[in-house]
């Protein structure tokens, strides 16, 4: 058992420098070349668009919040008024709901 927990350590620390790694890469792509700020937020929405697909399939409340929460600076970026305005609004009464609708809030995060 020993030898799989120190494997499995060593895989997790390669990984998490992996990680480091591919993210400083990105950093100094992206300031190189517009190409690649382009399709650095090109990944990011379609980051966003399947959290929300995957939300939506799952029931998954939480990743619901999160993927409005995301989507606001895109909204505001876009200037989608109305997306945020009631993206926002939206947002504030998933956030209160837990002390407003305590049984409903208990539903969704269940899944129901």
């Amino acid at each position: 058992m020993n030898a799989v927990q120190s494997s499995l350590r060593l895989l997790t620390a390669r990984w998490s420098n992996c990680i480091k790694t591919f993210l400083s890469f990105k950093k100094e792509w992206e300031a190189k070349s517009e190409l690649s700020q382009f399709f650095g937020v090109e990944l990011q929405l379609v980051s966003i668009v399947k959290n929300a697909v995957v939300s939506d399939t799952e029931g998954n409340w939480n990743l619901h919040a999160a993927t409005i929460e995301d989507s606001m600076q895109i909204f505001a970026e876009c200037d989608c008024i109305n997306y945020l305005r009631y993206g926002s609004w939206d947002l504030e009464q998933i956030k209160v709901m837990e002390f407003t609708h305590l049984e409903l809030y208990r539903r969704f995060s269940i899944g129901q």
